[in-house]
């Protein structure tokens, strides 16, 4: 990974709580936070999530592309911004979603003690619903095991950094929404891809975070009723590869705020709220 592996950093803002670390989660460069957003934080991007995303966003449409028993719906940062800028949603709830991607962002470099700036690789705001109809037997998994920045070989151990690995990734985190769903625990396992190391359930605020390569396998357990949302993000440590969609996203931003003194937010972002 090219630096000296470290954790315990601080937590940055006041509200955020440690609850476990790489040794209570049985790993290496893992954290468990909770109270990185607040309730009304995650509810705003819930109702977010609910007007901006589209089937299979990320997957090249595939509307279930890891499970035939629930729909997957994402959306970008940049999509957002444009829904607000459009008056589809209030313009600040499309601000939250990166401001409160920047404040993981931030909450991740500094826990880990890194000593060069994360930069966004990719930012999603995802949701995974249950089908209609009952599922409760299902034994596969709403994402597979897999590590982030390389391609794992269950029966060697092995973890390869090639295509179509994102093999620039550094560090990943979710960030949890809600919690009124069934199923849907995160998982860590061994390079095997079957020995669970810790289970963790998904509730407004919570963050998991971790870094992205062959050390980390991980995978989602199937929702079997409701739906889950997260805003789900992948560091790197390389500014050559900075999420293109981020950088355009925060000049949109800076744009906006030199406007906003002397002109007021664009016409129409303020009075759509009922359509949240």
């Amino acid at each position: 990974m090219g630096h000296k592996l470290r954790e315990g950093g601080p937590l940055l803002y006041d509200h955020v709580q440690l609850v476990k670390d790489s040794q209570g989660l049985n790993g290496t460069q893992r954290v468990l936070l909770d109270y990185v957003i607040s309730e009304d934080e995650c509810a705003e991007l819930k109702a977010v999530a609910n007007v901006v995303s589209t089937a299979g966003d990320g997957y090249h449409g595939a509307t279930s592309p890891h499970t035939p028993y629930e729909k997957f719906e994402g959306a970008t940062v940049l999509r957002t911004l444009q829904y607000g800028y459009e008056g589809k949603i209030l313009l600040r709830s499309a601000r939250l979603f990166y401001e409160v991607s920047d404040r993981a962002r931030k909450i991740i470099e500094s826990y880990f003690m890194l000593n060069s700036t994360l930069h966004f690789s990719y930012t999603h705001l995802v949701c995974r619903t249950a089908l209609a109809g009952r599922h409760d037997d299902r034994s596969d998994l709403s994402h597979p095991i897999h590590a982030d920045n390389c391609l794992i070989n269950f029966k060697t151990s092995q973890c390869s950094r090639r295509s179509p690995a994102y093999t620039s990734r550094d560090y990943s985190a979710l960030l949890y929404l809600n919690e009124d769903f069934e199923g849907g625990e995160f998982i860590f396992t061994e390079k095997d891809g079957k020995t669970l190391t810790a289970s963790l359930k998904p509730r407004c605020g919570r963050m998991v975070g971790f870094s992205s390569g062959g050390e980390n396998p991980h995978g989602v357990r199937a929702v079997t009723s409701g739906q889950r949302c997260a805003v789900g993000m992948w560091f790197t440590l390389d500014p050559q590869h900075q999420e293109p969609d981020m950088l355009k996203a925060a000049e949109i931003l800076r744009s906006l705020d030199s406007l906003q003194p002397q002109d007021g937010p664009p016409a129409g972002s303020s009075n759509h709220k009922e359509e949240l």
